[in-house]
């Protein structure tokens, strides 16, 4: 009734200033995580987010993008969570 869109976005691993040495340092461990096999420039992350919030998209509500260049596809669920860079 309030015509509000509530949308959110899971960004994966991104290529900036922050997260460099983090890259650097956990080499091909990480990358293996990525179907993608290399981590998103931050245009990556900003284009689907410029869309999401433009009138294109006015029907989307109530989810979550993952931008994870496939991340989350080949991760195994059922072992538990370890930091790759550890």
């Amino acid at each position: 009734p309030f015509n509000i869109r509530v949308v959110s976005v899971s960004p994966g691993v991104v290529n900036t200033a922050l997260m460099e040495k983090t890259i650097k340092d956990s080499g091909e461990k990480l990358l293996d995580m990525i179907c993608m096999r290399r981590p998103a420039n931050p245009e990556e992350i900003a284009q689907p987010i410029v869309f999401l919030a433009s009138d294109a998209a006015s029907y989307i509500t109530g989810t979550n993008l993952n931008i994870t260049g496939g991340k989350l596809n080949v991760e195994d669920a059922s072992l538990p969570w370890k930091s790759p860079w550890l």
